[in-house]
């Protein structure tokens, strides 16, 4: 008794293993056909899966292909194509490894975060010099005085002229509206 008991628990046993053999070889094979479809739905759709993805929030890398007629113009233009083709995939790892950087290190995100407000301000104030100086090169606003301009405003005729001949520096100073 305890024998055949011991053959039909050694007979399941060998079916349960068949079972789950088949299970795994079918998920492996559904595996393979996932993977090959991304690859093939837009080049660089593996890209993604073989680098680490999945930490974003499911945001793919959408691949240079998809970019339409201009890029595949120029990427099959005989002089230029290699190279259009090689500076984007260049910049589309760069951009990849640099955003993984940033989404992994909180101190680089914050270098990144003031490199970006230093820029910012940076822009702000050649702006700012910048119109600063056109405003005194081409006689500014009307009815402001600029040495060697002439017009109206040196002449304290115009609509906007200051007693004294002293409204670019009353701008500077801030006590102009």
């Amino acid at each position: 008794m305890a024998q055949a008991q011991l053959e039909r628990l050694a007979a399941d046993k060998a079916a349960q293993q068949m079972l789950l053999e088949r299970q795994v070889s079918a998920l492996q094979q559904e595996l393979g056909r996932a993977q090959a479809a991304a690859a093939q739905a837009g080049g660089a759709g593996g890209y993604h899966m073989r680098h680490g993805g999945g930490m974003g929030g499911g945001h793919d890398i959408i691949p240079m292909d998809a970019l339409g007629e201009p890029y595949q113009r120029l990427a099959r233009h005989n002089k230029l194509g290699g190279a259009v083709t090689a500076t984007a995939n260049f910049l589309d790892r760069t951009a990849a490894s640099g955003m993984q950087i940033v989404r992994n290190y909180p101190l680089a995100r914050l270098i990144l975060f003031i490199y970006i407000v230093l820029i910012h301000l940076y822009v702000y104030f050649l702006l700012a010099r910048m119109q600063r100086q056109a405003l005194m090169l081409h006689g500014g606003l009307p009815g402001l005085h600029h040495p060697g301009g002439g017009g109206a405003a040196e002449a304290g005729t115009g609509a906007g002229a200051h007693v004294g001949g002293h409204a670019a520096a009353d701008l500077h100073a801030g006590r102009l509206p």
